[in-house]
């Protein structure tokens, strides 16, 4: 399932990609973090939560720090591993360059702000074509 924000960006300079599962403790204080440093970039930008399956409110807490900023929130049903949910995040995103942070930004978003003001072609990847995301059979097994 995905719920995209009130605020969209057709063609984002840059999509951050965060996969998550069950960070609601840390994950607010995470996104004040990255909306306050893309806020004072000169280039449009979107973030996409991928919520890997929580049981708790990570995909709300999501919603509530990313209102008013453009954001799409891809929910998994099911824990399918953080591998498939950076490839979801990765296959969704609009931007014409991709990063990937983890929920609690262990890169910190200095070294994010250092490494985007290098240029951002030289650090961030190009959005590749990937394989679509493998279907589950009718025996709940992921072909």
């Amino acid at each position: 399932m995905a719920k995209e924000g009130p605020l969209k960006v057709n063609d984002p300079e840059l999509s951050v990609v965060i996969p998550c599962f069950n960070e609601e403790k840390r994950l607010g204080k995470s996104l004040d973090k990255i909306v306050g440093f893309l806020q004072k970039r000169n280039y449009s930008s979107e973030i996409i939560v991928v919520d890997d399956g929580s049981r708790d409110r990570t995909s709300a807490v999501a919603e509530e720090k990313l209102a008013g900023f453009p954001h799409r929130i891809l929910q998994e049903s099911v824990n399918r591993g953080k591998g498939q949910a950076v490839k979801r995040g990765m296959l969704e995103a609009k931007g014409k360059y991709l990063l990937f942070t983890d929920a609690d930004v262990l890169q910190s978003v200095s070294a994010m702000q250092r490494d985007l003001n290098i240029n951002p072609a030289q650090l961030l990847v190009e959005k590749p074509a990937l394989d679509p995301l493998p279907e589950p059979d009718g025996l709940g097994q992921w072909r």
